[in-house]
């Protein structure tokens, strides 16, 4: 390699994805030299097709670009599947270390189907975290897990909790550490159906990739991580508060105490590797359970919501100044 060519190379340790010239960018994809870390995790991603590369240049923007050197868990290519049909209607496919997790799906709707390509690179690899299925955010050093299936709510929650002043974790997952603390793996905020425009309507400042109509789970859109929530990517939290949410259409707010027995099943039950990790994974939920305030919550106003974790926040400073001040 040339001597300037190599020196610039180097210098792109410290670039970010928006500090590349779309065409770059692309061929950087194309060619398959595009590593990105998100959290504890590094993905090598390849792609030729130009508006998925344009896609990660506005979803990733202020994520820091890695080199060729760097050691990738998980190398992800997405691509016109073989065939004549596939190639005359233009369908991708993706392939994670030459497994195909998914068949065959329209181009328009490549950029959901590479983030759902990066979390199942996770769940079922991952052993060195409990994961569960889980929006995690963070204020002051303490996080909120917000656990719930599809449909609950809790990326849409997750999404108007960050436009609110919380730091962004995770919409997907929860990383619990072996010591019990949250590691963050900040990426796109996924939004379904109708969350989408109520979260345009929330967060006016949010700045959202294309919108995906026909997808296997409706119609989908991304939000584009905060900046500061990229860049403390690095920085753990305490869990302490365990939600399970349940929005429901013009429903008035609604709170329940949950016992920690019944919390522990919840999140087991949500937790995709709490079996394969037998005994540690069991020691290390209910150190989490313990140490968290558990409750449900009901609603169907999403300020009200964020209303109810706010003061919950607040409660919480309190107490803890307090217990600070009388020792």
């Amino acid at each position: 390699m040339a001597p300037l060519l190599s020196a610039w190379w180097k210098r792109s340790r410290t670039l970010r994805v928006g500090d590349l010239e779309p065409t770059v960018l692309r061929q950087r994809l194309a060619e398959g030299h595009f590593f990105v870390r998100s959290g504890p995790f590094v993905f090598a991603i390849k792609t030729a097709h130009r508006p998925l590369a344009d896609t990660f240049g506005l979803l990733y923007r202020d994520f820091r670009l890695l080199d060729d050197e760097t050691y990738a868990d998980f190398h992800v290519c997405i691509t016109k599947r073989h065939g004549l049909l596939t190639w005359l209607t233009g369908e991708l496919g993706l392939v994670v270390d030459a497994i195909a997790p998914f068949g065959r799906f329209s181009a328009h709707t490549a950029p959901s189907y590479t983030e759902w390509g990066l979390n199942w690179c996770i769940h079922p690899n991952v052993k060195r975290f409990l994961l569960t299925h889980a929006a995690t955010v963070e204020k002051d050093g303490e996080a909120a897990v917000i656990v719930g299936d599809s449909g609950q709510g809790k990326s849409t929650l997750c999404a108007a909790l960050v436009a609110t002043g919380w730091r962004l974790l995770s919409d997907e997952f929860a990383l619990i550490d072996s010591d019990g603390m949250l590691r963050a793996m900040p990426r796109p905020i996924s939004l379904k159906n109708e969350s989408i425009d109520v979260i345009r309507e929330f967060a006016g400042d949010f700045e959202f990739g294309p919108v995906m109509t026909g997808t296997v789970k409706g119609t989908v859109a991304h939000v584009r991580p905060p900046r500061d929530c990229v860049d403390a990517a690095k920085v753990r939290a305490r869990p302490a508060w365990l939600v399970f949410p349940q929005y429901r259409q013009a429903a008035s707010l609604e709170t329940a105490d949950v016992t920690s027995a019944h919390a522990f099943m919840k999140t087991a039950k949500l937790s995709f590797n709490y079996n394969v990790l037998g005994r540690s994974g069991f020691e290390l939920l209910d150190k989490v359970v313990s140490g968290c305030e558990c409750w449900s919550l009901s609603y169907g106003v999403l300020s009200e919501a964020v209303e109810e974790f706010g003061r919950r926040h607040t409660t919480n400073i309190g107490v803890a100044q307090g217990k600070a001040a009388s020792t």
